[in-house]
């Protein structure tokens, strides 16, 4: 009974982040998304003679993360499931961004902890490999990209958007503010803070999809990369 109360709740949560950050491609109009859910069923071989609540309750949201996938991987500016990395004086950030519309990330201490070396002769290696957590939700468009982040804190919930731009092999956040739960628009009367965050694709690194029996779907990560020097942010 448990489980199923579990499964519930996770399938009416999920439902509630694609209504609130998954929006419809631009240009869609009424009745759009209904027949592209058609063409959908048709095109995994379901047949139906007309869209009914099993249908719905069954697919759409295999449908929804389909059509985020279909439309996401049209950007040619970002690295679908690849590892960035942020280099600060003090910690190392790690985030991969999926090709459904998560973002994944994890940090370690720069100078070497259980996961990671020392710098030595400029790179920087992955002893062992570690999972990333989930992060935050975001969207594209063209070169800007749009991070929705929930965290909670000893005094509450913190809902907040980092908004950067995509150029080459890096992701330069420029600025975030506040906003509503699992959303990009900015709180009334937020400020927009300005920042100078690079996160840089590194090649030889690589994200591994798993399973992980406390968190659940989520990335291990492994590899090396470049000692860059720090600047200060």
């Amino acid at each position: 009974m448990k489980n199923q109360i579990n499964k519930i709740v996770s399938v009416l949560v999920l439902m509630f982040l694609f209504s609130s950050c998954h929006r419809p491609p631009k240009g869609y109009k009424e009745g759009d998304y209904d027949r592209a859910f058609m063409n959908y069923l048709t095109m995994r071989k379901i047949e139906f003679t007309e869209l009914n609540n099993s249908l719905y309750s069954k697919y759409y949201i295999d449908f929804m993360r389909y059509e985020r996938k279909e439309l996401l991987l049209k950007n040619p500016f970002l690295k679908f499931n690849q590892v960035y990395v942020h280099q600060t004086n003090n910690v190392i950030r790690y985030f991969v961004f999926t090709d459904i519309g998560y973002v994944y990330a994890a940090e370690t201490d720069r100078d070497g902890s259980a996961f990671v070396n020392v710098p030595v002769e400029g790179k920087i290696k992955v002893k062992k490999p570690f999972p990333l957590l989930l992060y935050g939700f975001y969207e594209l468009d063209d070169r800007t990209v749009k991070i929705s982040r929930n965290e909670v804190q000893r005094y509450g919930e913190l809902n907040q958007c980092d908004v950067g731009i995509m150029q080459n092999d890096t992701i330069t956040l420029t600025a975030y503010y506040n906003t509503k739960k699992f959303g990009y628009k900015k709180k009334w009367l937020a400020k927009t803070y300005k920042t100078n965050f690079k996160l840089v694709y590194q090649p030889n690194m690589t994200a591994t999809p798993i399973k992980h029996n406390f968190w659940g779907k989520t990335f291990r990560i492994e590899g090396e990369f470049k000692n860059e020097r720090v600047i200060e942010e």
